[in-house]
């Protein structure tokens, strides 16, 4: 059993998409396996200014965007959400856990109101749309909120018919909706139940990818298949002759 240190978070059941193993790798160790960093460092870069931007704005503080920045920002100005009405709870975490085992959600913003619950998530990079309700995201997010969504509503639950998360794409000029349920909530009780079994498994009761490319792309692909050092040979240098 691998000792859990670290929650599972959206990135750790996205990863867990291409191979079941990654929840116990990427949770039981403090430090991840050293591995090559694939994100583009510009496209982070320009997420997190724009959540930056948003915090500001919701703060009432000065919300100034230059370059390309500055093009999204005005896309933003024209949508729905740009405006800052009833209760908005911004760039909050809620956590739960399950059989021991932590969770964690990362909300971009929460708007209640009345009965009502959104939860917000700005996407200025591409975002596949297939399947939206289905992916580990979504399915997190909506379950954090239905389970210990109480935190921002006075101590009282909400219910999962009562929220519905919405994604915010940069490229898309109407947001993409997708509502909540009783029996979505009871689907990802029992899906998190399963990660949470996971986690706690020995790697050797878990099952490889179907594709040995998910391994080569892996940070952990070195430890799960780890390969013997190659032995260069060095032929040796010819040293010069001096006749005495």
């Amino acid at each position: 059993m691998i000792a859990t240190t670290l929650p599972v978070s959206a990135q750790t059941l996205a990863a867990r998409e291409k191979c079941r193993r990654m929840v116990a790798l990427l949770i039981g160790r403090p430090v991840s396996w050293p591995g090559p960093v694939r994100e583009s460092g510009e496209e982070v870069a320009r997420g997190v200014a724009f959540h930056r931007l948003v915090q500001r704005h919701r703060l009432g503080m000065e919300a100034r965007a230059t370059g390309q920045l500055a093009e999204l920002w005005q896309k933003f100005n024209r949508s729905p959400y740009f405006e800052t009405r009833g209760a908005i709870f911004t760039e909050r975490i809620l956590q739960f856990s399950l059989d021991g085992v932590p969770f964690q959600a990362r909300l971009d913003e929460v708007r209640q109101d009345g009965d009502q619950w959104t939860i917000l998530d700005w996407k200025t990079g591409p975002l596949k749309e297939t399947s939206l309700a289905f992916q580990p995201q979504t399915r997190l997010y909506r379950f954090a909120l239905a389970r210990a969504g109480s935190a921002l509503n006075a101590g009282k639950p909400i219910s999962p018919t009562n929220i519905k998360m919405v994604y915010w794409l940069v490229g898309l000029e109407k947001p993409i909706a997708i509502p909540y349920d009783q029996a979505a909530f009871e689907a990802d009780q029992r899906f998190f139940a399963e990660v949470a079994r996971e986690a706690k498994e020995p790697l050797s009761a878990l099952p490889w990818p179907e594709s040995a490319d998910a391994c080569y792309t892996c940070r952990f692909d070195s430890y799960c298949n780890p390969r013997p050092a190659r032995i260069v040979s060095i032929p040796e240098p010819s040293l010069p002759r001096f006749a005495l």
